[in-house]
């Protein structure tokens, strides 16, 4: 199930690719596709149902951006028993919640990097896991660990 899960969210992320490769946009939809981004909406549930310590991390705000505006974004943070997971790509609707949270969770379960993991490999490892191509224009993520270790990864 987690590979399909894993499918999908890949054949989502080339789909918005080659649309994007394929059509022109002008200034006003790139304005309003960066509106959407920016006024992306945290909702909070509840977890008891999901095992917030299984990651090595609380926190995990990632955005990448590609050629031509398309970019690819996770807002997810763990505190006082309360999760905010989101899932936003420009051109898409976003998905937030618990079917947030369910999409990533095999993928933060994957992921191995600590603290000490050399930059250039934590890049890495999330864009291979997440399955993000790696010609990105800019790679930003900020990540606080579970021990309260906060760490930011640029490039």
């Amino acid at each position: 199930m987690n590979m399909i899960r894993s499918g999908i969210l890949t054949f989502v992320f080339f789909s918005i690719l080659i649309a994007a490769g394929c059509g022109g946009t002008n200034n006003k939809d790139e304005a309003m596709d960066t509106k959407k981004l920016t006024n992306i909406e945290n909702i909070a549930f509840d977890t008891q149902q999901t095992a917030p310590n299984a990651f090595r991390f609380t926190k995990f705000d990632m955005e990448v951006d590609y050629v031509d505006t398309l970019s690819y974004g996770i807002d997810y943070e763990h505190e006082n028993q309360q999760t905010k997971a989101v899932i936003h790509e420009i051109g898409e609707e976003r998905i937030s919640g618990e079917e947030a949270l369910d999409q990533l969770t095999p993928h933060f379960q994957e992921m191995s990097f600590d603290e000490d993991t050399p930059e250039d490999e934590v890049i890495e490892e999330v864009l291979n896991i997440l399955g993000l191509d790696q010609t990105f224009k800019e790679f930003k993520l900020e990540v606080v660990f579970s021990n309260g270790v906060n760490k930011e990864y640029e490039s």
